[in-house]
């Protein structure tokens, strides 16, 4: 139901903050980012007061499957989707693979250009597992913004993505 999703998000928000509040005081993480190379401009100017938690569900409540499949869908090819490790994975795994796991790497590519265009993000942060899902992101980025006659070509124009180790439990399944 709604109040159960919308419960949950705030669950999700609550936890995040909590987080986001101990990485913002964690000389290990940053020097983790630092000794990665990881956008040390962003690093060096980063505001964790400014951080803010945005609900997928307010991105999508506007928009009809219509336009999401003209608009966004549209930019992406099949045998790019397939050939992600993800995919092949789940295709080859005794359950198969669902519509909605095959489409998986279209909407996180969608929140990560909707936060660029209206956010001004230029940095995802995500499990090793999720490379996949956030290159979507970047070629979504970089096919809108040429629609869009912006190419990408200032550096305060790119965006990127970095991965880190997933959390796992002892016998190495990932945890979540």
């Amino acid at each position: 139901s709604k109040e159960v999703v919308y419960k949950n998000s705030l669950n999700i928000k609550n936890n995040l903050s909590s987080i986001i509040s101990k990485l913002s005081n964690s000389k290990q993480f940053t020097n983790y980012l630092k000794e990665n190379s990881i956008a040390d401009d962003i690093i060096n100017n980063f505001d964790f007061n400014s951080i803010e938690i945005i609900n997928n569900a307010d991105t999508y409540s506007d928009m009809t499957v219509l336009n999401f499949m003209r608009d966004i869908v549209s930019h992406f090819r099949v045998a790019s989707l397939l050939s992600k490790e993800s995919a092949k994975t789940r295709l080859n795994s005794a359950d198969g693979m669902s519509v909605i796991e095959f489409m998986y790497p279209i909407f996180q590519g969608y929140d990560y250009y909707n936060l660029f265009r209206n956010k001004s993000v230029k940095l995802q942060l995500g499990g090793s597992d999720q490379w996949g899902n956030m290159i979507s992101g970047i070629e979504l980025i970089n096919k809108m913004q040429n629609i869009e006659g912006n190419k990408n070509s200032l550096k305060e124009d790119l965006v990127m993505n970095t991965t880190f180790p997933l959390i796992t439990t002892k016998s190495g399944k990932k945890l979540g």
